[in-house]
Formats: C-alpha cells, sequence, structure tokens
C-alpha cells in the first residue's frame, strides 16, 4: 500500500500518478516484497537485513539508508516486537514487516500528530515517537515498584519471597529497553550526520532532539538497572544476615548446654565408686548446680552483648 506524506498519511490507488514533488510511504509485507521485483540500489543489503531482524541499524549508500528496525511492544517487551526492514530515498520510505498492525500504526502516528511539513524525516520522528511517547511513564512505574520491593524485601527480614523474581523480572524488560535505546541512539546519530543529504537542517534538527531523548531513556534504564542490582544485594545481605542470626542463636544454645552434657556424661559413667551416686539429695543437687550454671551463663553472655537482638 503506498501513501502520500503531506499533512497526513493519504492513500494511493494504483491508476493515480505520483508527481515528482510528491513524498510517498510504501508498506509492504515480505511476501508481496519478494512478489513486487522492486528495482533498487542496494537491494541485496535489504534482503540481508530481512533475513531475521534482531536489532535497530541504517546503513548509509549513495543516495539511500537501509536500515532494520526492532521495536519492543510493551508491556511484554522481552517477547513481543515491531519487526521491520526500511529503505530510505529522497522522496521515498520503504516499510517491510510481517506485521499485520503496520499500517494502522502508520495511520494513528500521522493523525496524532502536531507535525506536519510532510518531510520523511519528519514522518521518522513521529513513527519513532509514537513508541517511546509513554516510556517515561512506563520506567517510572518500574521504579516505584522497585522502592516497594526495597521495603518488603527489608521487613522481610531475609524470609523467603517472591520478591527477587519480580525484580529480576524488572531487570530483564529494562535491560531490553535500554539494548533498544542504545541501538536507536547510534541509529538517529547515522541520520544526523546526513552524509549523503536525504534529509534537510529542520528534519536533522527533529531528529537529534529524539535522539537525545532516547539517550535520557536510556541513562535512566541504566539507573533503574543498578538499583535492581543494589536490591539484589539487599537482598542477598538480609538472607544472610538472617542466616547469622540462626547460627548466633544455635551457638548461644550449644554453649548453654555444654556444661550439662559435661555433668550428664560425667554422672552417666556408672562407676562402682562414685560417692555421690549414694547421695540422697544428689538429684535435687544436681539440678540446682545446672539452674546456677545456666543462670550464670545467660548472666555472662548478656553482659558480652551476645544475647542482643
Amino acid at each position: 500500500m503506498k501513501y502520500r506524506i503531506n499533512e497526513e498519511l493519504q492513500p494511493l490507488t494504483e491508476k493515480e500518478p505520483v508527481l515528482k514533488e510528491d513524498v510517498i510511504l510504501e508498506i509492504m509485507t515480505v511476501e508481496e516484497y519478494e512478489k513486487a521485483g522492486l528495482v533498487l540500489p542496494y537491494r541485496n543489503v535489504l534482503n540481508h537485513g530481512l533475513d531475521g531482524i534482531r536489532f535497530c541499524k541504517a546503513e548509509v549508500f549513495d543516495r539511500c539508508m537501509v536500515g532494520t528496525l526492532k521495536i519492543p511492544l510493551k508491556p511484554d517487551v522481552v517477547t513481543n516486537f515491531v519487526s521491520l526492514a526500511f529503505y530510505l530515498k529522497e522522496h521515498y520510505l520503504l516499510f517491510i514487516s510481517e506485521d499485520s498492525c503496520l499500517k494502522e500504526v502508520m495511520i494513528a502516528v500521522r493523525k496524532m500528530s502536531a507535525l506536519n511539513d510532510g518531510s520523511l524525516g519528519t514522518f521518522f520522528y513521529e513513527f519513532l515517537q509514537y513508541f517511546i511517547n509513554d516510556d517515561v511513564s512506563y520506567l517510572v512505574r518500574y521504579e516505584d515498584r522497585l522502592f516497594e520491593i526495597e521495603d518488603e524485601i527489608l521487613s522481610s527480614k531475609g524470609k523467603s519471597s517472591g520478591l527477587v523474581k519480580e525484580f529480576q523480572q524488572i531487570r530483564k524488560n529494562v535491560l531490553r529497553m535500554g539494548t533498544y535505546y542504545q541501538q536507536l541512539v547510534d541509529m538517529l546519530a547515522i541520520f544526523v550526520e546526513n552524509e549523503n543529504g536525504i534529509f534537510q537542517e529542520e528534519e536533522c534538527h527533529r531528529l537529534q532532539i529524539m535522539m537525545e531523548r532516547c539517550d535520557r531513556l536510556y541513562d535512566l534504564t541504566m539507573t533503574i538497572r543498578e538499583y535492581c542490582m543494589q536490591l539484589h544485594d539487599l537482598s542477598e545481605a538480609q538472607i544472610q544476615n538472617r542466616q547469622n542470626n540462626n547460627m548466633a542463636t544455635l551457638t548461644v544454645i550449644t554453649a548453654i548446654c555444654m556444661p550439662l552434657t559435661l555433668i550428664a556424661g560425667w554422672y552417666g559413667m556408672n562407676f562402682a565408686y562414685m560417692p555421690e551416686l549414694q547421695f540422697h539429695y544428689g538429684y535435687i543437687a544436681v539440678i540446682v548446680i545446672s539452674a546456677l550454671i545456666v543462670t550464670a551463663e545467660i548472666v555472662i553472655l548478656k553482659k558480652k552483648h551476645f544475647l542482643d537482638t
């Protein structure tokens, strides 16, 4: 399907003539592209890009640019993407994709935009703007959730919970978005350099604004990723503290019981000439002695702060 970019996307019929000054957007599926047999300079580069789109990139040639876009779709940014290849030359932009929603996305982008100068650079700006328009709020929601997770980790005192799994998923999503922004920055930098003069100065200015915005979004993802790592360390520290407290408790209990174990072992030997075995109040005496020993140990341990919580 062909569109004339002129304040909005105007669909063109096959019979409608294309004027020399018209700026044309053409959208095809891979199957349509293969059947059309378009004669394009550097077509082999475009075909290579279609062979498994994995990232955002752009290559500059004499009178055209060829590249790919792999745009994560929120909220499932790890597995859900819009993937397309593009071919850009003066007054002509070709999108090739398997995504059935691409045509609707094009129309929505143009209708919601406030910039309608009918240029390819502005259109590309608007297209990318459509996909990152609410990304700040998307990332800030993750940041707010991490604040809550930090409080929950501290209140859990090292007890097992699903929080670690949750913020690891957040870290994975933010990593995906950060990689996407970094790729966009590199691609837009190539656009802004404008080595082959496809874009006008005003278009380059808008693409520069988009590049700077993507760079700020990338910085935000890096901040969130670092926070995730800090929360991971905090969670591990809480678990370690809980284990240390458990070991300290067991050590104190063992220390208290050791003298009693010694007494039990001593009088459990049953030698024939142990005078205490015939002592009438021996049982009561052992109880009193054991109680005194335990009391003395508790006092000493408390004085040494071994019983502090």
